[in-house]
């Protein structure tokens, strides 16, 4: 184990990567941790689940039809930039900017004609489809995201993406704690949230047209997407699976808040939200992994370098299970104690369900480079398999256990979808230390 945790020759860029990302992050975690904090206290627990819900409405309907762009462009940016193909390595870029609008187009109009439904079935409040209305300006300024964040991973530019990110995250608590010091409640911090996407979409699109040349980016707006005609049958057989895997991940990550509320109400949503949030800690850590590895990934497999690629992706693997263990035990002795002193006396019930949470969030940890290496592989068919039958046990266990356990069960929920994710995935990633390195075929 102590070789894995090594830093050497091989590892030392991913660390560098990760280094800035986590520094990032951890004021990020500590920002939104006093969002939490301030937006909790504020609320109070039923006004704090109602928030909770038209804003993970919102992401899901957005995570649900928008497309996965990031990871297509990263894998055709690394190929053809191998190949030395300027063209097709713009034409990927364009194809991506291009989907993600047509998308958010989609989900916008969509969240402004379901928002009556929406307010009625979630909240039991007609009068709230205006907050959800409001709510969905944010998917308009979230289309340039994915594909912007793709160009700054390619170009190795972590220390940009590293500064927006914490950037953004004190912007946000600041613009939320004007609209609670003016007493605009939930109105009010909708509005916030909405400004600070526009910030955030802004500032990746412009620090994307930053470093495009860098990559073999040029005259995007004018670049025709034709030079893709031969290759846009591998497009689709790499964006299709993968997209599937990106709505069964959402199902694992957000339909559980949503099911809570349809089946328990949103002072129930407050409470298993509040655990998540503080659970969530456990993925600052390791998540820089995922976001620094893909690239690299990619990188090694289509160089031919498979002994580096198991290696690296060994020693990511050791050090995410160290820190999600570590994780797991300061969840389980600590978190009574981190409720009281975040969110107070009143969220106390958020503890039954948090260590079920932590569980499923430790074995997440500790499998985070499992997706990254199945994509740069190009196994997204396995990744799709792993994360649909991760999330169709998910959703199994919600149905059955939910109404008799309440939130405890969706912690349940929780932690089984991921111990079945990271069994498919082990199995599915066998073939690459069975692989020998080979001499990669340009052109």
């Amino acid at each position: 184990m102590r070789a894995y945790l090594e830093v050497t020759s091989d590892n030392r860029t991913i660390f560098q990567n990760s280094g800035l990302l986590l520094g990032a992050n951890t004021v990020a975690l500590g920002l939104r941790l006093l969002q939490t904090l301030l937006l909790a206290a504020a609320l109070g627990v039923d006004e704090y689940g109602a928030l909770t819900l038209i804003i993970t409405f919102t992401l899901v309907l957005f995570e649900l039809l928008a497309s996965r762009s990031w990871e297509t462009v990263i894998k055709f940016m690394t190929k053809y930039l191998a190949q030395g193909d300027q063209a097709k390595v713009t034409g990927v870029v364009k194809l991506g900017y291009v989907v993600d609008a047509v998308a958010g187009a989609v989900v916008f109009s969509l969240i402004i004609i379901s928002a009556e439904l929406a307010a009625q079935i979630l909240i039991g409040d007609p009068a709230a489809a205006s907050l959800f209305r409001i709510s969905a300006l944010s998917v308009l300024f979230m289309v340039p995201l994915g594909t912007s964040s793709a160009l700054l991973r390619v170009a190795d530019r972590f220390d940009w993406l590293a500064l927006q990110s914490a950037g953004l995250a004190l912007l946000r608590l600041a613009a939320i704690g004007i609209a609670l010091v003016l007493d605009e409640g939930i109105l009010g911090v909708v509005a916030a949230l909405v400004l600070t996407s526009a910030l955030d979409g802004l500032s990746m699109l412009y620090l994307s047209m930053r470093v495009s040349r860098n990559v073999s980016v040029a005259r995007l707006i004018s670049a025709p997407l034709g030079v893709l005609r031969m290759d846009i049958r591998d497009l689709i057989r790499f964006a299709l699976p993968t997209n599937v895997s990106g709505i069964f991940r959402l199902v694992q990550r957000r339909a559980d808040i949503l099911i809570i509320g349809f089946l328990l109400g949103p002072r129930e949503v407050g409470f298993y939200k509040i655990a998540r949030a503080i659970v969530d800690m456990l993925g600052f850590a390791v998540l820089p992994l995922y976001v620094t590895s893909y690239p690299e990934f990619a990188r090694l497999w289509h160089q031919g370098q498979l002994r580096r690629l198991r290696k690296i992706a060994l020693q990511m693997t050791a050090i995410a299970s160290a820190i999600s263990i570590a994780g797991f035990v300061a969840i389980v002795v600590l978190g009574e104690l981190i409720i009281r002193i975040t969110v107070g006396d009143d969220y106390l019930p958020s503890q039954s369900v948090m260590r079920w949470l932590a569980l499923g969030a430790a074995i997440a940890g500790a499998t985070v480079v499992g997706q990254p290496l199945l994509l740069a592989m190009g196994k997204a068919t396995q990744a799709l398999v792993a994360i649909g039958a991760a999330a169709l046990v998910q959703v199994a266990i919600l149905v059955v256990l939910l109404p008799e356990l309440g939130i405890v069960g969706a912690g349940i929920a929780y932690s089984a979808s991921y111990l079945v994710w990271s069994s498919v995935m082990v199995l599915s990633v066998k073939p690459l230390f069975r692989g020998e390195d080979y001499e990669p075929v340009l052109g």
